[in-house]
């Protein structure tokens, strides 16, 4: 990125946070608060306050570096709000790394001891653990057939809260539906094998995902390997303000890697935003693992159109909602769209992205479940006028909090991932 620190010349704060007020005076200088972000940011489009758009988040960090704000209630509201989108940055004339910024910003609000919510501590040790997180699932699934929500209303928790978000809305799978992944010790001669990065809540929210990635890539020739010792990308850590946990799971990921020349197939863009960084967040083998990256619907689309497949059949109307981490300027563009329109009958529509982004944000459509309502709520609408058989999204915390707000309707459309009507479509052509 631009303009490094003074104290370490040449590293960003992705690769050391040994001083981050001096790389955040070097960035946010770049940006001359010229506006024309605030157009293209969810959060301001929403309320039109100054300190939920990008130059007024901006300015707050300056201020709490500069001494001149404290980390206040107000102000910490402000940051945390923010979605990450990144569209600020894709239309910045300055090119400020914004993304950086916002992630230093939260980083300054722990030093100065203003810690993460219960709620997000509590998504983080999920996303580390898969023992803690099974088991919790599991709770779930007892809790949704006591009908504890209802329970948790005479004790203050609405739905708006997040555990009664969790104990309403969360989609949990069934527990036979688990994904159960294959390790490949060593290539064989004329293998052709990938690389599978499984991601902490796809693995425990969405397998069927995952289970249709590995019967797809499995059906057209290539063997799935699925490394044991990968870990969660580090997205929610580092966006809420912990790089060093962000940079352990990089170097983590990247030793389970490896260095072998296999592509490394990402089914989750949110994944695939974060793992692109890891030249700068793990400099050894960060790289390696960062130039491999493919998302499975661009894998999959490369492969049919180079070797001429046909798919079978499948009837019905397809809209595809693509996350803010599709539309990321740091990745290839979508493949979404391409792949689906090879499927013959497939009626495939592209949705607008309402006032820029679903809302979801990592733990956001959890935590913050009013303003992400809010936000998703013309996308949804777009959605109802559309008369779809199937919702796609491509990023799981996207699929999850959409497919909540439809699940109230009396006959809603199927959510799910592309390569889920992919392997549909194989099946149907057997």
């Amino acid at each position: 990125m631009d303009a490094p620190t003074a104290a370490e010349p040449g590293l960003t704060f992705r690769e050391s946070p040994q001083n981050p007020a001096a790389r955040i005076r070097d960035i946010a200088d770049l940006c001359v608060k010229c506006g024309l972000c605030l157009p293209h940011c969810p959060t301001y489009r929403l309320v039109g306050i100054e300190g939920e758009s990008p130059r007024g988040r901006i300015s707050l960090i300056q201020g709490l570096v500069g001494e001149a704000l404290t980390a206040s209630d107000r102000v910490v509201e402000h940051l945390e709000n923010c979605t990450g989108c990144l569209t600020c940055q894709s239309v910045c004339p300055a090119k400020v790394p914004y993304g950086e910024l916002i992630d230093l910003g939260r980083a300054q609000l722990r030093v100065r001891g203003r810690r993460r919510s219960t709620s997000t501590r509590i998504l983080g040790v999920l996303s580390r653990s898969r023992v803690v997180t099974g088991i919790l699932l599991g709770l779930l699934r007892i809790a949704r057939r006591l009908r504890v929500d209802r329970l948790a209303l005479l004790f203050g928790i609405g739905p708006n809260h997040w555990l009664g978000r969790v104990l309403a809305h969360l989609h949990i799978p069934a527990r036979n539906s688990a994904f159960r992944p294959t390790e490949i010790a060593s290539a064989q001669p004329g293998d052709r094998q990938v690389m599978l990065f499984t991601g902490c809540v796809s693995r425990s929210l969405d397998p069927a995902t995952l289970t249709d990635t590995t019967r797809v890539l499995e059906r057209i020739g290539f063997r799935v390997n699925v490394p044991r010792a990968q870990v969660c990308c580090g997205a929610l850590d580092l966006h809420d303000g912990d790089p060093v946990t962000a940079r352990n799971n990089a170097a983590r990921n990247s030793v389970a890697f490896g260095t072998l020349d296999q592509p490394i197939i990402t089914v989750a863009s949110g994944c695939a935003a974060t793992l692109a960084e890891y030249a700068q967040l793990a400099p050894v083998g960060g790289e390696s693992l960062s130039g491999r990256l493919t998302s499975v619907e661009a894998f999959i689309e490369e492969y049919l159109s180079a070797e001429e497949q046909e798919l079978g059949t499948l009837d019905g109307r397809a809209v595809i909602f693509e996350p803010c981490t599709a539309r990321n300027p740091r990745l290839r563009p979508s493949a979404s769209r391409k792949l689906l329109e090879r499927v013959p009958g497939l009626d495939v529509v592209e949705l607008g992205t309402g006032l820029g982004c679903c809302g979801a944000s990592g733990h956001h459509f959890i935590t913050r479940a009013g303003q992400a309502d809010a936000l998703a709520a013309p996308i949804v609408q777009e959605i109802a006028e559309s008369t779809p058989d199937y919702v796609v999204v491509s990023n799981v915390g996207c699929a999850l909090h959409i497919g909540s707000l439809l699940s109230s309707w009396a006959d809603p459309p199927e959510v799910l991932h592309p390569i889920s009507l992919i392997a549909r479509s194989l099946a149907r052509r057997d």
